[in-house]
């Protein structure tokens, strides 16, 4: 501990030394070879990076392999300036739909193949299910109003190659079936659909277009054969990070002219709360929040909390 002492005292009178022009001590030398060269650090990852790379950390210590799919969320109030009242009298006989409801959403996906033949090329499957509670409506016992189970099986093909500026990070290839879990009934809602999926992003700026083609079903067992004139062929996200905070942008349309356009807007903000929780608020204006509303105009605002960063 003395020699160690010592030998920092020499080293701490030698710099004052050195920097005070004066003599250095006797037996005490110092080098003047030049200074070696200190690497400049990479680049940090752009969100959508990071991301995948908390992801792909997530997958590999994690015995169950769940990571989020899509945003996970709970809105404990919304209101809903339009809300669709004939189902739900037809459902709960006659019960009155209230503005103001409860509004969540859960989404994860479990890699099953990953490497596939060798390349960096995987499997996944995913799960997304997304609810609306009228939880406040206690005069007709809260009843769930819509619930809509979606199943996903996914073909991921990472591919990191620049275009107009732009990195594609991935593109995706996928069945879908969606739901809302009624077996019978006037109110039934599914569909089947294929679609891609491309991710591009530059800086914090994530982009991802993801058309869709319908899968036909038989006329007798098609619960929504127009679901695509309100619903449309796909979707645009956009996602842009502001130091904590994150905005994103849901676009869907049909591309119609005239009174058949027919489209969608799903704004969202979040920044930091506490641990993996943020504040989160949302806003919806159009067709197809739900199943059941694919044919009706909605307009929500809500607020709560989304588990984890989107971004």
């Amino acid at each position: 501990m003395t020699r160690l002492l010592t030998i920092l005292l020499v080293i701490s009178a030698a710099g004052s030394a050195r920097a005070a022009g004066a003599p250095m001590p006797a037996g005490v030398s110092v080098s003047t070879a030049s200074p070696v060269a200190i690497p400049t650090p990479a680049p940090l990852p752009n969100p959508l990076e990071s991301k995948m790379r908390m992801q792909n950390a997530v997958e590999s210590n994690n015995p169950f392999g769940l990571v989020p799919h899509r945003p996970n969320y709970l809105l404990p109030y919304t209101y809903n300036t339009s809300p669709n009242q004939p189902p739900f009298g037809a459902q709960q006989h006659g019960a009155t739909l209230q503005k103001a409801e409860m509004k969540f959403q859960i989404s994860f996906r479990l890699p099953v193949w990953k490497h596939i033949f060798g390349q960096d090329l995987s499997l996944d499957l995913a799960y997304t299910q997304l609810s609306f509670w009228q939880a406040y409506n206690t005069r007709d016992s809260s009843p769930f109003r819509e619930t809509n189970y979606e199943p996903e099986a996914l073909l991921r093909l990472n591919t990191h190659f620049h275009i107009l500026g732009l990195e594609n990070q991935s593109i995706i290839l996928g069945a879908d079936h969606q739901s809302n879990g009624l077996g019978t009934g006037p109110e039934k809602r599914s569909w089947n659909r294929l679609d891609a999926e491309f991710d591009v992003n530059r800086g914090n700026f994530e982009l991802s277009l993801k058309p869709w083609h319908r899968i036909t079903e038989p006329a007798g067992n098609d619960d929504n054969r127009d679901i695509e004139k309100f619903m449309g062929y796909g979707e645009l996200r956009a996602r842009y990070k502001m130091g904590s905070q994150v905005a994103s942008l849901l676009f869907r349309n049909n591309f119609r002219g005239g009174g058949a356009n027919k489209g969608a807007i799903e704004l969202g903000w979040s920044g930091p709360l506490v641990r993996q929780l943020r504040w989160y608020a949302q806003y919806f204006n159009g067709y197809g929040e739900s199943l059941i509303d694919y044919n009706h105009v909605n307009q929500r605002i809500g607020a709560g909390i989304l588990f984890g960063e989107w971004l």
